[in-house]
C-alpha cells in the first residue's frame, strides 16, 4: 500500500497502470461494519467491503453510491476517507482505490446474487476471524483505530434511524 502523499508521485511514473476503484466503509447505528460475501472474481467467496469500478466518466463518489445501491441495494452519503495504491494477486496493474465511509441503515438490504451472496454488519473484533479479501482487513483495522477523527470531519450527520 502507498498512502495517499505518494499517490500523485506514482501517477506520473512511467508505464504505470492505474485502474480505479471505489469502496464503501458502510456502518450501521452500533457503528458495525457491512461486508458482503464475493460471488464471483478475485477473492470471489471471500467477505469484502461493497464497490467497484467507475463507468465513463463517473466520479468515484457517484460509483461507490451506485456500487452500494446496485449490490446491497442500500442509500448513503458517501465521506472520502483514503486512497491507496494496491496490485492484484495476478495481476501487474496498479489500482488506486479510494474508500468512502458513511452511515447506513441496516434494515432493507437487497442483494444482488450476481455481485453479493451474503452480507451483514461485524464488529471490528469479529471482522477479525472472517476470511476477508484483498487487503481489506488492514483498511477496516486502519479505519476504526483513526476513528474518533474520521468522525469529527464528516459533512453529513448518521442518518437518523427510527424503530
Amino acid at each position: 500500500m502507498v498512502e495517499i502523499e505518494k499517490v500523485e508521485k506514482a501517477k506520473r511514473k512511467e508505464n504505470l497502470v492505474l485502474a480505479k476503484v471505489a469502496r464503501a466503509i458502510l456502518l450501521d447505528e452500533k457503528e458495525r461494519v457491512l461486508l458482503g460475501v464475493r460471488a464471483k472474481g478475485d477473492e470471489a467467496g471471500k467477505w469484502a467491503l461493497i464497490g467497484g469500478k467507475p463507468n465513463e466518466k463517473e466520479s468515484l463518489e457517484r460509483a461507490v453510491i451506485r456500487e452500494v445501491w446496485e449490490e446491497v441495494g442500500l442509500s448513503f452519503y458517501p465521506e472520502r476517507y483514503r486512497e491507496i495504491i494496491g496490485s492484484g494477486k495476478d495481476t501487474p496493474d496498479s489500482w488506486l482505490i479510494t474508500y468512502f465511509w458513511g452511515y447506513v441503515e441496516p434494515t432493507g438490504i437487497n442483494l444482488n446474487p450476481e455481485e453479493i451472496i451474503e452480507a451483514k454488519f461485524f464488529t471490528l473484533e469479529e471482522v477479525g476471524k472472517l476470511d476477508t479479501a484483498f487487503d481489506h482487513w488492514t483498511v477496516i483495522c486502519e479505519f476504526f483505530a483513526n476513528f474518533s477523527t474520521i468522525r469529527e470531519g464528516r459533512q453529513f450527520p448518521p442518518l437518523k434511524l427510527t424503530t
